[in-house]
């Protein structure tokens, strides 16, 4: 893989540590990985779409909508990840 590539992929990914972010994008955006960032402190890590940075102002902007219930499965969801490693 050349250093370009690596630099593209990179790129395109979309971290957070929020864990209420992270399961509001699980509902619209493809989740990829956990990534350690220390032995407590986990980064999500989401394909960044064009559409990613949108949803995040919505997100913070309180104007994204969501179904409650998709919601609290997307919390539970991602804890489970969490609490599996």
């Amino acid at each position: 893989m050349t250093m370009n590539k690596k630099i593209k992929q990179k790129q395109s990914l979309f971290r957070t540590s929020d864990l209420a972010l992270a399961s509001a994008l699980s509902l619209c955006q493809p989740f990829i990985r956990l990534e350690a960032v220390s032995a407590s402190r986990f980064n999500f890590i989401f394909e960044k779409t064009e559409d990613t940075d949108y949803l995040v102002d919505k997100y913070w902007n309180n104007d994204m909508r969501v179904d409650p219930r998709e919601y609290f499965d997307a919390i539970r969801s991602i804890k489970a990840r969490l609490y599996d490693r």
